[in-house]
């Protein structure tokens, strides 16, 4: 109002003025406020994530479903795999190179049709020590607004105790 009445080349009484100003410097702070809540809330919620994937024993991975590059990986990862995350972040594909090689095509194969579907597998891996683990790796779908698939995530168990005791129980049958 006091701009297109300045505009007009009108003048206006002080009380007006000092109105509007009043009632813009309130939109100003509720906007604010509302960013700082909402910024807070965000934090927060971001705090007990990081909280939940330090200190569980599982992995916590996303990728991207085209490029099938890792985005997000939590601390379990280098405990698992014996690999750090940030070799994983500088060469997002170089989870690949973990899968043993006699597991690899059938595993990558089968992240391939996870774009269409749930991820459930079980196989080798290989530390950097040439020792070898089994690994149970959940993955699932995640569509984006307009229903394609752009993500995929999931979990990874080390299951290599598991499979010993298996193992070791069919042996003295």
């Amino acid at each position: 109002m006091v701009i297109r009445a300045k505009l007009h080349g009108e003048q206006l009484p002080s009380f007006v003025i000092s109105i509007e100003a009043v009632g813009f410097a309130a939109v100003i702070v509720t906007g604010t406020l509302f960013l700082v809540r909402a910024l807070r809330e965000h934090r927060q919620s971001e705090q007990r994530y990081r909280q939940m994937a330090a200190n569980i024993q599982e992995v916590f991975w996303m990728m991207d479903a085209d490029s099938k590059r890792a985005l997000e990986v939590n601390e379990a990862y280098e405990t698992i795999t014996g690999r750090s995350r940030e070799s994983l972040m500088e060469n997002p594909t170089s989870y690949e190179e973990v899968i043993h090689p006699e597991d690899r095509a059938h595993v990558l194969g089968k992240l391939d049709e996870a774009r269409t579907g749930k991820f459930d597998e079980r196989f080798r891996i290989t530390l950097p020590d040439r020792s070898i683990r089994w690994v149970r790796v959940h993955g699932f779908p995640v569509r984006n607004a307009a229903g394609k698939i752009w993500r995929l995530v999931g979990t990874a168990q080390d299951i290599t105790e598991q499979r010993k005791r298996k193992i070791k129980s069919q042996e003295t049958w």
